[in-house]
Parts: C-alpha cells; structure tokens; sequence
C-alpha cells in the first residue's frame, strides 16, 4: 500500500505563560510550539514539539522536500532518511526535535489512514496511563504553590511535581508546605533541574526525604552520570532518582542506564526524534528492567505509553497542557488521575484550532518563505527573519544589491530580488540597535525609517536617553545624503510619529497588527522568537521545562 505525502507545512506559535515562571535554573515566560501538518490520501497528519522559531525554519528547508513525495506508510524509511539528512548540523538539539514533530505527524497521518487511533496502531498494552500533576514553579509564593499542588491531589492526581534549586535555604520551607497542602497520601515529586552540586544534592535529598518526598529529579547535572549515580546509591530508600528528558538520541539513554544513574529513565518524544525514537527508548528501559517516565506534552504521550510496557507515567505538566487545551479540538483532561486516548477517533485524536492560535502564530506557511529556492513573494504577506541570527553577521537581508546584499545572500536567508531599497543593520556600543537605509537619492524621500521597539529596549533608550543623543550629534556629522544612521531613540519617535513608508508602500500599526498598503513589502524582525516591537514576552527554546 502506498500513499503520496502531498504536503507538509509548519508554523510556529508563541503563547505567554499564564504567569511568569522558573525553576532552578532559568526562568520564562512563553512557550514556542512548532506545528506540523502533513496531506495525504484525503487525511491530515498532525505533529508537534516545544522549541524554537528555528525548528521551524529547520523543518521548511531541510526537511519539506525530503519527506514530500515519499510513502506514508513507510515510516522507518522516511524517519531514516531525516535522521541522515541532520547528519552534518549534529543530532541534539533543534535537529532532533524538527525531526519529531514531523515524526509524530507522521505516524498520525498513517493512523486516520487505517482509520485506527494512534494507540491501536501501536499495539495497546494498557487502557490508560497515570498522570502527575507538574509545576509548583520557584516563581511561586508559597500560597500559589500549595493551590496548584492541593488542587490537584484534590482532583484526584496521586501524584504532584514542584521544582526545587533557586533558593537552596527556602527548599525545606517550600516543601513543606507543599506536604501540608497535597496530605499524607498524595506521593511528592522535587525536580532541581540541575541546580545543586553533588554534596548540596545529597544534603537536600535527605531533608527532602523527612518529607515523604519518593521522587528527586534531576538533583545534578544530567551530563554529570556519576553524580547521578552517587545519588542513586545514597538517597533515603523509598526515593527515586529520574533523569533523561534532554536525551536527544539511543546512545544518550544507553549510556545513562550504563552507567545506572537513574532509577527511573524520562523520555520525550517531542526531542528525541518523535515516537519513532522513543519506541526504541523503551525497548532500552524493558532490557534493563527500568521504568519509564514521559517528559511533558501530555496529548502526545498519552497514546504511546499505553503501549509500551515499561511506561510508569505521564507528565501532566502545567503550561504543556495549558496550551493544548487552548490548541487542540479533543484535548482530555486527566480523570481519577490517569489519562486515556480518545478510541473513537482516528490517530491522536485532536485537531488544532488554527483560528484560535493565529494570534500566537510567528512563522506560518502564509507568510514565509518556505525555502531559499523556492520563495513565496506574496504582495502584502510579511517575511519574517529571526533577528539574532542576523545581527551574527550584522546584516538584515535588503531587497536591492548594495553594501552587506551579497554577505546576506551568502547568510542563506533570502534570494535576489529586483533593485530597490536596501535594509541592513548596525549595533551600537550600547547595545541596541539602529537601522541604516540605502536607496538610491531619486527614492531618498519615499522612505523614513523605524525601529519596532520592544518594552525591554524602550527602557534602555529611556535609561541611556543622554548617551543615545550624544552619539547622535556625533554620527550626524558622519552621514551622508545617501547613508544616514537613524539612532533608536529617533526611530521610536518616528514610529510613534507616523506611520512608516517603505518601499513604495506605507506601514500603519493597529495595536499589535501591523498591515501594509502599496506595493511596498513589511520585513517583521524577530527578537527571542518574537517580533521587535511586539509586547508579547520573549519565546523560550523548551518553555522552561
């Protein structure tokens, strides 16, 4: 049997966390999901994981065309070919995880292809899985803390997660209080992240376990095997030792069971090249008698652990469910605390809420170029370009040859384009950044230039206000009629002045909208995944987790 994959398209979305969060090593306050739809044989695949805006890049120029074409039903071959694909940009990180969410896709396509749910198709080996309740972030107050965590034990979850490590000396009182909110039946789970060193971790494993704590996650380093063995060996009995959510590849899994680091081994196929990988994982864990335990983004895990036998449980993590509420029509909640998939419909069982997230949306199949070879110069459709990967070469992709065109020709970010004005980018010692316009003089007064500024740079031109307007007076004297440096305190008067002429057309902003008039075409920067200008929060890789 064969079908066609017709299409794969992917977008990228930035949700703001509910509240600002952290754990012991980093903070955040959005979360970027990579979505990935594929077409074929009438039916709609659908895949995803929790990373950055350049996964999505990743999946349009590299992966699109290798999988386009190929048969669905051929999984293996098709996931062998993007692991080789990746082969030379190195297999951790963003490759892995661009690799999973058309992974999973993938396996939900051929699933609505056999018209079968995804758990059938795997095998089932249980009809539901047990949950735990995951947050009780380090950016909490003690009584939001103990309201999550209480209301979930009320709710029936048997188990309850909170992260620990910020603040070594107020762990104990954390902890306790998180004891007093869930009662003596509900089992406690730490997560450090990695915070503490070998000798605090020992230390705090013990205080924690005056607790009842049976669960201590990550308490070093997950790079750092021994000392996760020296916990392993030495923590009160009755308390697990978990590690392996950033394992990105078999050997990563085999070497930590190897080295009997962890008493439990967490997996998560949003990282670990898809369910694809994650089916190998637990073949690993079931040789070495080791439980499993999936890492986040509970609609994605539910229907694979129920078909692996080693599978403990799922993480029912705060903001991964969150946002698969908001996202997915089909979303289960836990009930009695287990989750089951949903038998009566096909695959995953869920299907995302394009018109709902579109608020969210950075990078769409709409209004990017997909691939370098193949552009989509659609009148009126925003290009989008990820700031930070300009600024490594201080130069912004222009639409006209001019000093910094070749070099970001070079950068692989867009293809020639008909002469017209030219874009780059400056950095100044402060910090910030400015924009210069190049244009031949003929078109010098259709142009006036902006910079979309974010409330975090606001306050630095707030802050360094003098400064800006000395090096202003400075460079004036330095511009010519044909160059002129705009700094960013003249710039974010100019945006909030009127509205921006660039190219032939005028920019107007409504809000957070940005709409473009004319011939004219709008190039949207992207700080941290997000456009400059815009208030929503910075994005992060992974959402902390």
């Amino acid at each position: 049997m064969r079908v066609a994959i017709e299409d794969l398209s992917v977008s990228a979305h930035v949700i703001p966390t509910a509240t600002p969060e952290s754990d012991g090593t980093l903070e955040w306050s959005s979360t970027t999901l990579v979505l990935v739809e594929l077409q074929g044989g009438g039916r709609k695949g659908l895949g995803y994981t929790y990373a950055d805006v350049a996964t999505a890049r990743l999946i349009a120029d590299r992966l699109r065309d290798l999988v386009g074409g190929g048969n669905a039903m051929d999984i293996p071959t098709l996931w062998s070919a993007m692991r080789r694909s990746i082969r030379n940009l190195g297999r951790p990180g963003i490759c892995s995880m661009a690799i999973a969410a058309v992974d999973t896709a993938l396996w939900d396509l051929k699933a609505k292809l056999l018209d079968v749910p995804l758990v059938t198709l795997f095998g089932a080996a249980r009809e539901s899985i047990a949950v735990y309740g995951s947050g009780g972030f380090t950016s909490y107050s003690i009584a939001e803390l103990q309201e999550q965590l209480g209301g979930w034990a009320a709710a029936g979850i048997r188990s309850v997660k909170m992260k620990v490590g910020r603040d070594p000396a107020a762990d104990r009182d954390r902890v306790r209080a998180a004891r007093a909110a869930i009662g003596k039946e509900t089992a406690l789970f730490v997560d450090a992240n990695g915070a503490y060193d070998r000798k605090l971790a020992l230390e705090q494993a013990e205080t924690f376990g005056t607790f009842g704590v049976t669960w201590f996650e990550e308490p070093v380093s997950s790079d750092d095997l021994e000392g996760l063995r020296v916990l392993r060996d030495r923590a009160p009995a009755g308390m697990d030792i978990a590690a392996g959510e950033y394992g990105y590849d078999l050997f990563y899994f085999r070497r930590m069971l190897e080295a009997g680091a962890v008493d439990v081994l967490q997996a998560d196929a949003t990282r670990c090249a898809g369910f694809s990988e994650f089916l190998r994982v637990a073949a690993l864990c079931e040789a070495n008698n080791i439980h499993l335990s999936a890492h986040t983004a509970p609609t994605l895990h539910v229907p694979i652990c129920c078909a692996v036998a080693a599978a403990r449980h799922v993480e029912y993590f705060f903001d991964h469910a969150r946002i698969e509420e908001m996202s997915f029509d089909g979303f289960r909640a836990p009930a009695g605390g287990v989750m089951a998939p949903d038998r009566s419909r096909p695959g995953l069982g869920v299907e995302f809420k394009s018109a709902d997230a579109r608020r969210f949306a950075v990078y769409t199949p709409e209004n990017l170029c997909t691939s370098v070879s193949e552009p989509r110069r659609r009148r009126g459709i925003p290009r989008i370009f990820n700031l930070e990967a300009c600024v490594a070469s201080l130069v912004i992709p222009s639409v006209s040859e001019g000093p910094g065109r070749a070099a970001a020709r070079r950068s692989g970010f867009v293809p020639p384009y008909p002469p017209g004005p030219s874009l780059t980018l400056g950095m100044t010692s402060l910090g910030t950044y400015a924009f210069n316009v190049e244009c031949p003089l003929v078109e010098c007064e259709q142009l006036q230039t902006c910079l979309f500024v974010t409330p975090a740079l606001q306050r630095n031109i707030e802050r360094d206000q003098e400064q800006l307007e000395r090096r202003m007076d400075d460079s004036a004297e330095k511009m010519s009629a044909d160059h002129r440096t705009v700094s960013p305190a003249e710039s974010h008067m100019r945006m909030h002045a009127r509205p921006a002429v660039f190219a032939g057309g005028h920019i107007a902003r409504e809000r957070d909208d940005f709409h473009l008039f004319g011939d004219g075409e709008l190039f949207i920067f992207l700080r941290d995944g997000v456009p400059v200008g815009d208030d929503r929060p910075a994005a992060r890789a992974d959402g902390g987790e």
